[in-house]
Parts: C-alpha cells; structure tokens; sequence
C-alpha cells in the first residue's frame, strides 16, 4: 500500500493582500511546502467583498506558482461576516434550535440568505457560542473564484479565528489587537476560550496615508517611515512618532473599551485582561508595543505564530528570508494546521461553506 502526504493550501485575501501557504503532513511531520505573499491593488477587493473577480482570479494563478487542483482552505475577511458570542448559564446541553433561536433574535440578518455556522465551548455549565454567518452572495463569489483555479474548497473559516489558532497566546487573558491593511479584530481569548471579538475600522493604511499627508511624501516612503522609525521618538526629531501617535488614538480608545466591556461583563466573576498580543504587519512597527504598554500597563508582545520555524526554514532554503516576516502567515498557518488537525490551544472554528 501507497502512503501519500496529506496536502492543503491554505490562502488568505484581505482588501491590500494575498497570503498563501501549503502546508503537508507526512508520517506525523508537517512542513511548509510553498509560500508566497502579494500585495492586492485598490479595488480588487474592498471590505472583504470581491469586485474585480477576474484580476483577482489572476493574481492568485500568478503567485500560487505551479500548484494545481489542490484542495484550498480560506480565510474569509472579518468585514464581511456577521458574527456574535452568546452565552447559556446553567444548561448542562444546548440544542441546535435553541442556539438558532437566539441567533434570530440577536442577529438582524435574514438566514435564509446566509451560510452559517458556530462551535460551543463549555466551561464550569457555562455554554458560549461563537455564531458566524455571511451572506451566500459573497461566499459564492469566492467559491467561484477558486472554481476557475480548480482547486476544491475544503472550509471557509474567519480570518480572524484562524489567526487564534496559530498565535502563541496564553489561556488566560489575552487581548489579540490584529492590525490588517484597511481594518483590525479585538478578540478576547481568556480561560481558554474566545470570549468576545470585534471588528474596527482602522488599519495599518490610516498610518500610511496620514503620514503622506502630514510630511507630504508619497505613500511608498511614508510606508517606509512606518516600518522603519514607528514609535520611536528619538527618530526623525519625533516627526513620525508624532503623527502615529495622533493616528492611534481611536485604536487606543477601542482597546480600552473593549477591556473595559469585558472586565466589567465578568464583575460577579472578576477576569482581568493580562496580556496584549499585537498581529498584522503594522503590529510590527517600531516600539508599538512599548507605546501600548505605556498606555495601559499591560504587558505587550509582538503575536509570532507557533509554527513560525516552518516558515522560516522555508523561507532561508529559498533564499527569501529577509523578504517575508512569519507574522503574515498567522492565519493560513491557523488554517493549514486545522485543516490536517494539528493540535493547538485552540481548535474550533467555523465552515462557511455550509
């Protein structure tokens, strides 16, 4: 009898960029076995939603290299998922109707129009349910996408999930803050569990534009002032650090609220957030996570994904690593790794196929 490895490719499109990463296993040993990461022109996609198909088809073919008919798992972009955490105190099981149920009472959508689906985590006779739904328009219109590459869609999972299930994250008390392109996800990951999660609308591209502005550079070299000098103070007479600083203030603004939320919500049972975990490629400016800590008094890392070194073996033996960071391939990793049931602190997710 033959043994063949069992095989993913797993990508991730966001309004601004393209991630895509295969991962195999092998006789219990996985490994990366292809990566490339693109940016994605203006347009192309917008919040999440496709609206230039075709140059999206071609972006894809262009930097997936000779991978073909290959079975795909997606990170579907938070911006266009309708999703909600509900909890049942005292109910030793919940059915399906009753999670439904809620879901129609709390959730303003039509159901009938959407794919959806949830997972339930349990703790101590406390049910929380992660519920996730997305119009049937949108998913059908990336499945389409994939139909004209020939790969077979597995599962469409939320971006933001998937880059959970890859991060090096405590159980308890965590605040993952992901800073996309054009938008960001706060999520709660305490006592084991995702808690709460909320998108905002803000991105690395608010940084990039204001400093275009503000120092009147073109958008390429304002990238650069972000990615080089960031929150550092002593750099460029504090120019940049100045005009970063008044950027983030809304983020700021949201990270307190949402731990304020979360801390007073859980007053009968005190949690308090411990840690705050920084992804996407702007989480990785200069001393960010100093200036939130000053912030907040809170400890503050940059989010490196656990399987990180799969990454960057590949990316040395090809040459390619000064190139890429492995903090853009949070989410296909939180993919892959499902996908071929890898064991990690956190294993559920959604399929938006359904």
């Amino acid at each position: 009898m033959f043994l063949f490895p069992k095989k993913i490719l797993a990508i991730d499109v966001s309004d601004s960029s393209i991630e895509i990463l295969q991962m195999s296993q092998f006789l219990g040993k996985i490994k990366v076995s292809f990566l490339s990461r693109s940016e994605l022109e203006e347009g192309i996609v917008e919040k999440g939603k496709i609206l230039k198909k075709k140059q999206l088809v071609l972006k894809i073919k262009k930097y997936a290299g000779d991978i073909v008919r290959s079975e795909v798992a997606v990170a579907l972009p938070d911006t266009i998922i309708f999703s909600h955490i509900f909890k049942f105190t005292g109910q030793e099981a919940i059915s399906d109707k009753e999670i439904m149920s809620e879901a129609k009472k709390t959730m303003p959508i039509n159901f009938d129009d959407c794919y959806y689906d949830f997972f339930v985590q349990d703790i101590n006779g406390e049910k929380i349910v992660f519920f996730a739904a997305a119009l049937k328009k949108e998913v059908d219109e990336y499945k389409s996408v994939f139909k004209e590459l020939n790969f077979v869609p597995r599962f469409f999972d939320l971006n933001s999930l998937c880059a959970l299930r890859s991060l090096d994250i405590e159980h308890d008390g965590t605040l993952v803050v992901d800073i996309g392109g054009k938008y960001g996800v706060l999520s709660i990951f305490d006592n084991g569990l995702l808690q709460l999660t909320s998108v905002v609308n803000f991105g690395g591209e608010n940084f990039t534009e204001k400093l275009s502005e503000k120092l009147n550079v073109s958008r390429e070299q304002a990238e650069v002032f972000k990615m080089t000098y960031g929150f550092n103070p002593d750099k460029e007479d504090g120019r940049i650090f100045l005009v970063l600083q008044e950027v983030l203030q809304p983020l700021i603004d949201e990270i307190r609220k949402i731990i304020n939320f979360y801390e007073a919500d859980n007053k009968n049972s005190p949690r308090r957030i411990k840690k705050i975990v920084l992804s996407g490629g702007s989480g990785l400016m200069p001393k960010l996570d100093e200036y939130i800590f000053e912030n907040f008094s809170i400890n503050t890392q940059i989010g490196r994904p656990q399987l990180g070194n799969l990454i960057s073996e590949y990316l040395k033996s090809n040459n390619m690593e000064n190139e890429i960071d492995t903090v853009f391939f949070a989410a296909t990793l939180g993919l892959a790794t499902r996908y071929l049931e890898v064991k990690s602190h956190f294993n559920t997710g959604v399929n938006l196929l359904k």
